[in-house]
């Protein structure tokens, strides 16, 4: 059955997932002042400078489904997985709150488990406060103690909003009334070194990077700028779909991913009186 480990290990891959498709990544009047998803990301570079503070919230669902066989049985196992997550960003503190629900009703029913207890639920809160040259981790796992650690590996979120404007220089260009859309083909990125080393760092835990890249290849990411602002409001990642095999064990991998940001310039985040004491 899965362990707390192991949805600690889904949590850290989902927030991957979502910092590499912002990372990636990074327009209300009727009025288009651009015409190449270039102009609008030069522009957004030029507007998500003075940034200091924004909002954003998640949704991630996520389907594994396992294949295996041998002479003797046949195992087929579908793992349906949810994310929700809402950010709070500051330069000096940042706040999460997540939720993390697995469904391993059927794995449950292979090992003759109780199915009542076969969905697995993992509430997360943390702040990363700001101290010099380190940060202090502030995390809550459901109903547990709060605990503090310290990192000095934790990137200012901010940075979240970096664009990587050499990795999506072929992406296409999409309108709506309120929004430039950068519509990015994975396709076009199969070549670029920098990307294959952001893919194989978070799909380690799911085998073949190669075939994963390989997998992408058809499916689509969407970042939409408010024309008004130029600023990143919306990230939509729609059925993507992955395969991978290895020693007999097929696994099929299906995403949809839908991230807001929002906010900007009137978030404020504080650390709880409890906690500052904390040690």
């Amino acid at each position: 059955m899965l362990k707390s480990k192991k949805l600690r290990t889904f949590f850290m891959t989902c927030i991957t997932v979502l910092a590499l498709f912002i990372m990636v990544g990074c327009g209300g009047g009727n009025t288009d002042k651009f015409s190449t998803a270039e102009e609008v990301l030069d522009n957004y570079e030029k507007v998500s400078k003075d940034v200091e503070n924004f909002k954003a919230s998640m949704k991630m669902d996520m389907k594994m489904e396992l294949e295996a066989k041998n002479k003797d049985q046949e195992i087929k196992l579908s793992l349906p997985m949810n994310m929700k997550a809402d950010m709070d960003y500051t330069k000096d503190i940042q706040y999460m709150k997540m939720n993390v629900l697995v469904d391993a009703t059927e794995m449950a029913g292979m090992f003759g488990q109780n199915e009542k207890d076969s969905k697995l639920e993992m509430n997360m809160e943390s702040y990363s406060v700001k101290e010099d040259d380190h940060y202090l981790v502030y995390t809550k796992e459901d109903n547990k103690d709060w605990k503090v650690s310290t990192s000095k590996n934790t990137k200012a979120d901010l940075d979240l909003l970096e664009i990587k404007k050499d990795l999506i220089k072929d992406a296409e260009l999409e309108k709506d009334a309120k929004n430039y859309i950068v519509v990015l083909k994975f396709k076009d990125l199969m070549e670029n070194e920098e990307f294959k080393e952001m893919i194989k760092s978070f799909t380690q835990m799911q085998g073949n990077s190669e075939e994963i890249l390989k997998a992408l290849g058809d499916s689509k990411c969407k970042y939409y700028f408010d024309k008004e602002s130029g600023l990143l409001t919306k990230i939509a990642l729609d059925n993507i779909k992955t395969s991978t095999e290895q020693q007999g064990m097929k696994m099929n991998i299906s995403i949809n991913l839908n991230a807001e940001v929002n906010n900007y310039g009137k978030t404020k985040v504080e650390l709880p009186k409890e906690l500052k004491n904390l040690k």
